[in-house]
């Protein structure tokens, strides 16, 4: 889920056969950084993260993930985000 102070994106992870998740994190941090410095906004920089994120488990060991399969989860997840209204976020 990203919240930012306008909406909230929910986007369920793609089911994949787990092989590992050595690096599953730092690929989905990879994928949110490459998102943002290329000026992409949030919401699809949160996909490409959620994208190179699921990618990695599907990978042996630390292995790095694949360009295809990224691309294959990154149109998947373009499908299935959606927006369900405003961020509720407190400041108490």
């Amino acid at each position: 889920m990203l919240a930012t102070k306008d909406k909230t994106l929910y986007l369920p992870s793609p089911h994949v056969r787990v092989i590992s998740a050595s690096g599953a994190g730092d690929s989905f941090v990879a994928g949110m950084v490459q998102g943002l410095a290329l000026g992409w906004e949030a919401e699809d920089a949160f996909r490409l993260a959620t994208a190179c994120g699921t990618a990695a488990v599907a990978e042996k060991g630390n292995g790095l993930c694949q360009l295809p399969n990224i691309k294959r989860l990154y149109n998947y997840l373009a499908r299935k985000g959606k927006n369900i209204g405003p961020a509720t976020l407190s400041q108490d």
